[in-house]
């Protein structure tokens, strides 16, 4: 088991990593599969056999069945998914080290930490104030468009002629004999 700082520790980081991409309004005490993953691929082994064995072999003995979530205010489950992480880790890696050694490996990288979040960069295209600049174009294109180049939305994709007349498609009501 692990001493009283250690799992706290272990906690706290499981929180920031639970905390990236959580939704408005879901509690940030409760550990998603999705953060567990992000956890996993960050801290202990990107390759695939290792987080594929972390998701099937640990992720559903310590998650609640009906919430599908880590309570991270319970340390004796968290305790519970680090003895199974090293359990399991020190199978996949086919380790001599005891199973103690290789949990206080796993705690201290996870603990080190942080998640990995990648900044979204802007567009490098540049076609986007081309095409929305309504000076080149023609016909219906430029009523899509207002002077700032902002979209209308459906009003600037709607027909502004009406389909009355004497038959039912007739766009020019009216409009017979007149010059």
């Amino acid at each position: 088991m692990a001493e009283g700082g250690d799992i706290n520790d272990v906690i706290a980081s499981f929180k920031k990593f639970n905390l990236v991409g959580l939704a408005k309004g879901k509690d940030p005490n409760k550990m998603t599969n999705q953060a567990w993953g992000k956890m996993v691929q960050d801290c202990i082994g990107k390759d695939t056999t290792t987080k594929q064995r972390m998701d099937s072999s640990v992720w559903p003995y310590v998650s609640d069945k009906a919430t599908k979530t880590l309570d991270l205010t319970n340390a004796a489950k968290c305790n519970e998914a680090l003895d199974r992480a090293a359990k399991v880790y020190k199978e996949i890696k086919k380790s001599k080290d005891s199973e103690d050694d290789i949990r206080k490996q796993l705690a201290a990288k996870i603990c080190s930490s942080n998640p990995d979040v990648k900044k979204v960069a802007q567009s490098s295209t540049g076609g986007v104030g081309r095409m929305t600049d309504t000076s080149g174009y023609t016909g219906a294109h430029k009523e899509r468009f207002d002077e700032s180049g902002k979209g209308k939305g459906a009003a600037g994709r709607e027909d502004k002629s009406e389909n009355t007349g004497y038959t039912g498609q007739y766009k020019g009501s009216g409009s017979y004999g007149k010059k």
